[in-house]
């Protein structure tokens, strides 16, 4: 009893002291069960699989971290079949298949799931993006003011990218935003902070010194770090940024600051930075190949730039700055073509919450230029981060999505922006404060209050109705459709299971991501020589099935007659899984189906 007064009267506390923060705590309670869903449906059909490769690899080597405490595993059929036999988002190397993604969520995951139970992996991303939201309510507070906050941390709470890449809980983008939001909140508190000194604070100097200054410093490179770690691919931007705001608040930041910080921030690197020497040969290095080449790049022109500016050679440094620029955008630079992006991503897609930004945003500028100097700092390294991103992932093409003519929120431009996002909806929130300036013609200050402020939550709850809708049922991949399409690969893939040994080997266009690791699988078809010359190696040693869209009969007399036959190979329906997909068998002319005998492998 005497526990539930304190808790009472804690909470009593809390709301005189802040009225909205325990709103803001139920919204992020709801925000992490109601993005459990998906995942609890999947774990309750047994059925731990992901819709996308990156997911599906980050799962397998998050538990096998756990487990084991290794990244990578052993293919002995690799070394002959030139290492094929792998998924994608894997990499193979003399057998060895290990990550193409970045480690820090796999290895932050891993060490969870060792502590708390291999359970809690799928639910680890809604966990930490419930508690972004909390900590950005408190960043956007100190920016702004409680009631914006509330309103854009419920803005954020309903943003359809938010929760749709936390139910699909095993990509790197929510966890790192959740990082970077928490780290950009405890940096916040630090530059609120005097500098402590000896003549100013006296007996208090020590006390000041560690409890905000290397507490705070330490909080913040620690959780930054964390959010590189994750996403290692972010580090251009993020420090661009981070350059930016704090030669702006050069007064804020004393040596102990800026030292603590950037040890805390290169300690959360720390395990990230072993297992790539272990994985890929250097701490810095990556299972991405492009990713590796431009760092080496960027360094080499790196240090010859600052080698040719003490030279005074001003015409190398303008070659190797043009050498920087296409390094780092190694995919192209495409300027309209990302304006097309951020339209059709954005402006379109989020039309709702995009024009109400643009005018809060205006109204903002001129009617509280009294509070700019406190903001200005953080928007100005949040636009230009902006910039940045738009043009960096524009210029990309991606297609995640079957059918390259749609633009849905499940392409990935939407959550490489997830940064861009989140920085207008304090300007969504300030728009719906003020949009009952409308009924300025009203006299009386009590009914033009009641109308005000019954507009202002009338078009909240519209813009949040919109949201869950465009995120459940606005497209044919709002999160809806991922409990039937579940159960349907659930059936494929179950059957599959059943019709083949536990030592072969799968090939395969799209399942990848849902037979392996319970089988080995190979991406591909029979267009390649190379890959059907080791399909023909792999036979003699292994049961190897082909699992794909059925074929015609035309098709598959052809493989047998000509394609495959020069290869000494032969294929043959097993099972029509269903209307679409079929299993089909792959024999040598040296072992005939008849003969075939599964025990002797």
């Amino acid at each position: 009893m005497n526990i539930m007064n304190r808790l009472k009267n804690y909470i009593k506390r809390v709301v005189k002291k802040d009225k909205f923060l325990l709103f803001v705590i139920l919204f992020s309670v709801f925000f992490l069960l109601m993005t459990s869903v998906l995942p609890n449906f999947q774990e309750k059909n047994d059925f731990l699989k992901f819709f996308s490769p990156d997911e599906n690899a980050n799962y397998v080597f998050t538990k096998l971290y756990a487990q084991t405490g290794d990244l990578y595993v052993f293919e002995k059929y690799n070394l002959i079949a030139e290492d094929i036999v792998r998924p994608r988002s894997y990499i193979s190397e003399g057998g060895f298949i290990k990550p193409v993604s970045f480690l820090g969520m796999t290895i932050y995951y891993g060490f969870l799931a060792k502590v708390f139970g291999i359970g809690i992996i799928p639910y680890l991303t809604p966990f930490f993006a419930a508690l972004a939201l909390v900590f950005y309510y408190l960043l956007i507070k100190k920016l702004f003011d409680s009631k914006n906050a509330f309103i854009s941390t419920l803005l954020l709470f309903s943003f359809p990218v938010l929760i749709y890449y936390s139910a699909r809980s095993l990509f790197h983008n929510v966890l790192f935003l959740s990082f970077l939001i928490i780290g950009l909140y405890f940096l916040s508190v630090l530059f609120e902070k005097r500098i402590p000194s000896p003549e100013k604070d006296e007996d208090k100097y020590l006390k000041k010194l560690f409890s905000v200054d290397f507490l705070f410093s330490a909080l913040s490179g620690l959780f930054f770090g964390m959010a590189i770690a994750v996403r290692s691919s972010e580090l251009i931007w993020l420090l661009m940024a981070a350059f930016l705001f704090l030669i702006i608040k050069i007064k804020k930041l004393s040596l102990l600051r800026l030292t603590v910080l950037v040890s805390f921030f290169v300690l959360a690197l720390l395990p990230v930075f072993y297992n790539n020497q272990i994985l890929y040969g250097s701490p810095f290095y990556g299972g991405y190949y492009e990713m590796n080449k431009s760092i080496s790049q960027i360094s080499q022109a790196g240090g010859g730039i600052i080698k040719s500016v003490f030279t005074g050679s001003l015409a190398d440094v303008k070659i190797l700055l043009k050498f920087v620029f296409k390094t780092v955008f190694y995919f192209g630079f495409y300027p309209l073509q990302s304006l097309e992006m951020f339209d059709k991503y954005f402006v379109k897609m989020f039309w709702y919450l995009c024009w109400p930004a643009v005018l809060g945003f205006a109204a903002y500028i001129f009617t509280e230029k009294k509070k700019l100097k406190k903001f200005y700092p953080y928007f100005v390294s949040w636009f230009l981060a902006s910039i940045f991103l738009i043009f960096y992932y524009g210029s990309w093409k991606f297609v995640d999505n079957p059918d390259p003519s749609r633009f849905t929120i499940g392409n990935s431009y939407t959550r490489y922006w997830l940064p861009v996002y989140i920085g207008i909806l304090p300007f969504v929130s300030y728009f719906i404060l003020k949009i009952g300036v409308i009924f300025v013609f009203i006299k009386k200050e009590k009914i033009r209050k009641i109308f005000s402020n019954s507009l202002s939550v009338l078009f909240l709850v519209s813009l949040v109705f919109l949201s869950f809708k465009y995120v459940y049922s606005g497209s044919e991949e709002g999160l809806k459709h991922y409990f039937p399409k579940t159960e349907r690969a659930i059936a494929e893939v179950s059957r599959v299971i059943d019709l083949t040994e536990n030592n072969s080997v799968v090939i395969t266009e799209y399942h990848d991501k849902f037979l392996f690791p319970e089988r080995k699988v190979i991406v591909g078809r029979f267009n390649d020589d190379n890959m059907n010359r080791n399909y023909s190696r792999l036979v003699d040693y292994l049961p190897v099935y082909y699992f794909n869209f059925t074929f015609p009969e035309k098709d598959l007399e052809y493989l047998n007659s000509r394609r495959l036959k020069d290869f000494d190979l032969q294929i043959e329906l097993v099972e029509e899984i269903n209307e679409t997909f079929s299993l089909y068998k792959l024999y040598s002319f040296c072992h005939p189906s008849e003969s075939w005998d599964p025990v002797k492998y």
